[in-house]
């Protein structure tokens, strides 16, 4: 119990998720947590906003999204999906479509230019681009949980990456 008091005065969630303590009190009308990470140089002419995967927090994104910007003149929003980190008391139904929903604020608040999705925020991604078919750079990202032992599923990652090629996609290097 001593290690969960100084983890709730680290932070505000505490141990609520180990049962150790009552949840937090809910906001009385929800707000979509997010941070934003402005261009080195300059305001940022547009953003992109980064999504996270299940169980997961925009922060999870920060690192990638700090390089991918870096050297240009866009932004990024780095967001917590509904239920998720800082944007809790939504209400239900909890659905991919409703998190896709949530996102109009974004899209209110900040010129979008792009999304970058990794799993369950690549789906919910996929629903705003239906809400939202101006944007054009939308990027999900994904991987097998662990190493198969025999090697396959490389080839389709290949002939996916030399079809993008020949599409003239342009590579963003990490």
């Amino acid at each position: 119990m001593a290690g969960c008091r100084a983890a709730a005065a680290r932070r505000p969630q505490g141990c609520y998720a180990a049962g150790a303590m009552t949840p937090p009190p809910l906001p009385a009308s929800p707000v979509l947590g997010r941070s934003v990470v402005s261009p080195e140089r300059g305001p940022a002419t547009s953003y992109v906003l980064f999504l996270h995967g299940i169980l997961g927090t925009g922060g999870n994104l920060r690192a990638i999204a700090k390089r991918m910007i870096a050297g240009t003149d866009k932004g990024a929003v780095l967001v917590d999906l509904r239920q998720h980190g800082r944007s809790q008391g939504f209400p239900g139904p909890h659905t991919v479509a409703a998190a896709a929903a949530d996102l109009d604020v974004i899209a209110e608040e900040f010129p979008l230019s792009g999304v970058v999705a990794h799993s369950f925020g690549g789906k919910v991604a996929l629903a705003f681009l239906a809400r939202h078919p101006s944007l054009r750079d939308v990027f999900i990202l994904d991987s097998t949980p662990g190493p198969r032992p025999d090697a396959r599923g490389s080839e389709t990652t290949l002939s996916v990456l030399d079809a993008m090629a020949q599409a003239h996609v342009r590579r963003i290097v990490l």
